[in-house]
């Protein structure tokens, strides 16, 4: 029997993968600050460190969708089973 509720490795990964993107964009802006005429290297891995976290929160973001998803599509199939 499939249960509704997600599993506790599929919510930690989703947290990780949030954390981990916030991280990305912290690391960013910090870079960002120390970026000056005489740094201006770090205006690299800033970019860099921002879109990647953007893309890191977008992917959670699609996977916590995925995870409604299947949820309802659960309570559709139990709905149906016991009609």
């Amino acid at each position: 029997m499939i249960g509704k509720e997600p599993r506790l490795r599929t919510i930690v990964a989703i947290n990780l993968q949030l954390v981990f993107a916030l991280m990305l964009i912290a690391y960013g802006w910090v870079c960002w600050s120390w970026t000056s005429a005489e740094w201006w290297g770090l205006a690299v891995p800033a970019f860099l460190c921002m879109a990647g976290g953007t893309i890191a929160i977008i992917a959670a973001i699609n996977r916590i969708v995925a995870l409604i998803g299947r949820e309802r599509s659960i309570d559709g199939f139990k709905r149906q089973g016991s009609a």
